[in-house]
């Protein structure tokens, strides 16, 4: 890491509660680690999805606003934007 790596890394937690950063890893906050660790694995599994999907050929689409704020109030997260 490096100053500027962690100057990034804070700005970006400012909007996230989770940074994935190419070539150097994952930083997450939350209450206590377990929740981090829970946070960094759904992140390690939508990268996954991405990456197969990008190997099978395409580029998913994404969500919706409408499907992520339907998303937000089931599992009642923050909304940060």
């Amino acid at each position: 890491g490096s100053v500027e790596l962690a100057d990034a890394t804070i700005a970006e937690l400012d909007d996230y509660d989770v940074v994935m950063w190419e070539k150097h890893g994952v930083f997450a906050v939350d209450n206590d680690v377990m929740q981090a660790f829970d946070q960094i694995d759904v992140l390690n599994k939508a990268a996954n999805i991405y990456m197969t999907a990008k190997n099978f050929g395409f580029t998913p689409d994404g969500m919706t606003p409408e499907a992520v704020q339907k998303i937000r109030t089931v599992f009642n997260l923050p909304d940060h934007r």
